[in-house]
């Protein structure tokens, strides 16, 4: 991002890392938030929407959101650019053009944080998500990708709570914190 600075951490006499201080920021914001506020699932995932919208002043250029534009998805997708991400949209397969957004596929590399706070926008603007599943594809450029998209199989599945989201992406072991 432009205008962002690099600090340094030493690991260890060998190893020595360099952070974005915008995810310091991120950091910063979420934890004293979190120390302000009791940890029911709606606190959690406002402080970290919170902490996102603090920084939102340019897209995100680490992070490709694909979607696969449907109709009935209206404008639901496009509420994620007031957090700097940007969408890459695609036209969806004709079988599918009549159904709404379902699932989040999520890359390799994708930070716990961007998936979590991905879903929180798109329930809080309306997407009934039933799945948040890790891609079978995650080599090449989506393993800094999500992608929006419909599972047919997941079509009559209960729709997932952010209590449930929480979960999933906490429990899951390709994804590490970045916070």
């Amino acid at each position: 991002m432009k205008g962002d600075k690099k600090e340094s951490f030493a690991i260890n006499d060998s190893l020595l890392i360099e952070v974005d201080t915008v995810k310091i920021s991120i950091k910063e914001s979420m934890e004293k938030e979190m120390k302000t506020k009791p940890t029911s699932i709606n606190s959690y995932f406002s402080a970290l929407y919170k902490s996102y919208h603090a920084v939102k002043n340019e897209t995100r250029t680490d992070l490709v959101i694909r979607y696969y534009r449907k109709e009935k998805d209206k404008n639901m997708v496009n509420s994620l650019k007031s957090l700097g991400f940007y969408i890459h949209e695609r036209p969806t397969a004709p079988k599918l053009k009549d159904l709404y957004s379902n699932t989040i596929y999520y890359g390799d590399s994708v930070r716990r944080e961007d998936i979590l706070i991905t879903a929180y926008q798109l329930k809080s603007a309306g997407m009934k998500l039933q799945a948040v599943e890790h891609s079978q594809f995650g080599d090449n450029w989506k393993s800094h990708s999500i992608e929006l998209g419909t599972d047919i199989t997941k079509l009559k599945a209960p729709e997932l709570s952010l209590g449930a989201i929480k979960d999933i992406i906490e429990n899951n072991p390709y994804l590490k914190t970045h916070l």
